[in-house]
């Protein structure tokens, strides 16, 4: 069948990013985790969680810094 591509696994729902959070996501070149986009301060966490390293205390202060300036932000993984 010249012509036709493999199916690609459907993309993750962001309902499904919290069963997901058990799971160790995949490292991506740069060493950032691999987390399918969503809203809302879970995936968020998920994704800092998942970070490695130094990089994980970073985005924790950096996730505080932004919620202590802008109380009522909207946070999304993306």
């Amino acid at each position: 069948m010249a012509g036709k591509r493999p199916r690609r696994p459907s993309k993750v729902a962001g309902a499904d990013v919290a069963a997901q959070s058990d799971a160790k996501p995949r490292l991506l070149a740069g060493g950032n985790p691999q987390i399918g986009k969503a809203d809302g301060d879970a995936p968020v966490q998920a994704y800092i969680g998942a970070m490695p390293g130094w990089k994980s205390g970073v985005g924790r202060r950096l996730d505080d810094l932004i919620v202590r300036t802008v109380p009522n932000v909207r946070k999304a993984v993306r």
